[in-house]
């Protein structure tokens, strides 16, 4: 995926050339669904705001231990 800073969480120190990329950050997503792995981890569909992937995809599949819920 690639967009414009503004839409991703800043990384401490913000957006530098000198990062070594990629780097972590936050994307705004909405959880469509849940459901069990065949190994019993938690899964979600999420869809993104404001973004697509460059395939064009919204909706992607994470681990529900990626998800960080905003305070």
């Amino acid at each position: 995926m690639h967009d414009k800073p503004p839409i991703f969480a800043e990384p401490p120190g913000g957006f530098l050339p000198t990062l070594s990329y990629p780097v972590p950050t936050l994307i705004p997503c909405d959880v469509v669904s849940r459901q069990l792995s065949p190994d019993d981890r938690e899964l979600v569909t999420v869809v993104l705001r404001h973004t697509n992937a460059t395939t064009g995809e919204s909706h992607f599949r994470v681990a529900a231990a990626e998800l960080v819920t905003a305070q």
